[in-house]
C-alpha cells in the first residue's frame, strides 16, 4: 500500500493529514505558531517555527500511522501566498 501526506501551511498552524491509497484518513496533527501584529495593518512569522510545524506534523502522522516512510507515494503543501513568501527566492521582504 502507498500513502499520501498533505500539508497545509496556515497563518497561525500547519495542519498534516496522511491518507492511504484508497484516500482513508489515517491520521492528522495540527502544530501552532506565533503570528506577530506589533504595529497596525503589520503581520510576521517565523519561517522556522513554520519549518518546524510542518517536519513535526509529517513525523507526527508517518508515526501515528505506523508506516514507513519509503511508502510515501506524494507529499502536497498548500498554503497562503504570504505564509511561504520565505521559500521563494522572488520575496520582496
Amino acid at each position: 500500500m502507498e500513502y499520501i501526506i498533505g500539508v497545509d501551511i496556515g497563518t497561525t498552524s500547519t495542519k498534516v493529514i496522511l491518507y492511504d491509497d484508497h484516500g482513508t484518513q489515517l491520521a492528522r496533527a495540527n502544530n501552532g505558531y506565533q503570528l506577530y501584529q506589533d504595529a497596525a495593518g503589520m503581520a510576521e512569522e517565523d519561517p522556522d517555527a513554520i519549518y518546524q510545524a510542518v517536519l513535526t506534523g509529517i513525523a507526527t502522522v508517518v508515526g501515528a500511522g505506523g508506516i514507513a516512510p519509503t511508502a510515501i507515494a506524494g507529499l502536497s503543501f498548500s498554503a497562503a501566498m504570504h505564509s511561504s513568501c520565505w521559500w521563494t527566492p522572488t520575496c520582496n521582504r
